[in-house]
């Protein structure tokens, strides 16, 4: 997996075209969880994309866990996350994005999504 213990990951950057800003951006396989814990902040968000629409990328086996600060969007398009869990004081400035990969493909999230912090901008599937 990936973890982010403290600090600051910029990024940010327009993701191959998109307008949305990412920080960590998968287009493989992760095996395990992303991590964003406490006293970390990702300045931009997270993507899980399978651009190939093959079934065999865009996959995060575990959770997507966030203790921290994601000033960005958590969004899967054409992918498959395990689950996305958003805890006490955490902060997510963008919402959740569980949809398509260029208008195909739907995204999947194959466990729960659990907020007990704060998500501005919804939940979109």
């Amino acid at each position: 997996g990936i973890v982010v213990e403290s600090g600051t990951l910029s990024g940010g950057n327009k993701y191959e075209g998109n307008p949305l800003h990412v920080a960590l951006a998968n287009k493989g396989v992760i095996n395990g969880d992303i991590e964003i814990k406490q006293g970390a902040t990702l300045n931009g968000g997270v993507i899980n994309w399978d651009e190939q629409l093959n079934g065999q990328n865009g996959k995060i086996s575990g959770a997507i866990k966030v203790e921290g600060m994601i000033d960005g969007v958590i969004g899967t398009y054409g992918g498959t996350i395990g689950s996305i869990e958003i805890q006490e004081n955490a902060n997510v400035s963008g919402g959740i994005h569980v949809t398509t990969s260029n208008r195909r493909g739907a995204g999947t999230i194959n466990g729960d999504i659990i907020v007990k912090g704060t998500l501005n901008g919804g939940i979109h599937n």
